[in-house]
């Protein structure tokens, strides 16, 4: 583990705003030694930072191994990286810092023996630069690369036109989306007597099984019930036990979502959010293919309902309900 090291001095307590001071009392007449007792300053440090017109933050310790533009050219790179989906690992940054010194010839203190910076250069490092060491969601080529400035663009042209037209209220936009939920929980950390072989923690099933569920809800907060789909050929009454109000169980070959389904759960939304011609109803959703068919369009016109599509593999970035509700939900449940 990286050492942790406690200030135990008051060296270093001044600043640049203490500086600034400094030279305004001078400006007015007060001498170098005056003035640094004024500001109780140490009349030495002053007189070296004046001298080399040093006007940086103290610091203690050592100095860095790279001059801070030689770090700077390093951090640049890193974060480029990131933002390109190509970020890379500690330690290759460890191991890139020791070639990056070998290479420009600069004195360091590095392992030799396993060619690499230690841990507490890189944790100074990161904390000089701005960055920090996060764990990366997997993001598919075809979401990285279709996710543009133009398509969304045209989806918020789109969604100005929509209420522009309809005058949708708050209480009438809808965003709808599927999620995938295990029957097995990932249990977190426990309490056991040491020594203890076997530690285990109760889930719902024994393999594991997704469970689609759909869930709509408003701009304000409002909902619509769930549906869940299960991996089955037909229902039975044990997985209707204890359910909330309003949800309705359907069953698929595969326990996704399909057409015949997607119908269902549009019928039981209209029955919910009751859209009319004085009150009409937008639905933002994503373009799977079960969403777009003549059967969906011919009922939607009939109901009042306009369904606006979020542009192709952009979701993870724009669907509302992963951001605020599906990935809390999956965070509890596990």
């Amino acid at each position: 583990m990286p050492k942790i090291r406690h200030k135990s001095t008051n060296k270093a307590q001044f600043s640049f705003g203490t500086l600034s001071k400094i030279e305004a009392l001078m400006s007015q007449g007060h001498s170098m030694i005056s003035a640094a007792k004024a500001m109780n300053t140490p009349f030495s440090s002053l007189q070296k930072r004046l001298k080399k017109n040093n006007s940086s933050e103290p610091r203690l310790g050592r100095l860095p191994v790279f001059a801070a533009v030689v770090e700077k050219v390093l951090s640049d790179r890193i974060k480029y990286l990131s933002s390109i989906f190509y970020g890379v690992t500690a330690i290759q940054i460890r191991k890139a810092a020791y070639q990056y010194a070998e290479e420009l010839k600069i004195s360091h203190n590095f392992d030799k023996s396993a060619k690499m910076a230690g841990r507490d250069w890189l944790d100074g490092f990161l904390k000089r630069n701005s960055i920090s060491v996060r764990k990366p969601k997997a993001t598919s080529i075809n979401r990285i690369t279709t996710f543009s400035k133009e398509e969304v663009q045209l989806f918020y042209r789109l969604l100005v036109d929509l209420m522009n037209k309809y005058k949708f209220a708050p209480n009438n936009i809808y965003n709808r989306d599927e999620t995938g939920i295990s029957t097995v929980q990932v249990p977190g950390k426990i309490l056991s007597p040491k020594g203890m072989k076997r530690v285990g923690s109760i889930t719902s099933w024994e393999r594991r099984k997704n469970i689609t569920l759909l869930c709509g809800m408003s701009a304000v907060g409002g909902f619509v019930p769930p549906m869940f789909i299960f991996l089955r050929k037909g229902m039975t009454l044990q997985l209707e036990k204890d359910i909330p109000a309003g949800t309705i169980y359907k069953c698929s070959d595969n326990g996704w979502i399909n057409e015949h389904l997607f119908f269902e759960w549009l019928q039981h939304f209209a029955m919910y959010t009751k859209p009319s011609s004085q009150a009409p109803v937008l639905l933002i959703l994503d373009n799977h293919a079960s969403h777009t068919s003549l059967m969906m369009y011919d009922f939607c016109k009939q109901n009042n309902t306009h369904m606006l599509s979020l542009p192709p593999h952009t979701s993870h970035r724009m669907q509302p309900l992963d951001f605020t509700f599906f990935g809390p939900l999956k965070a509890i449940y596990k």
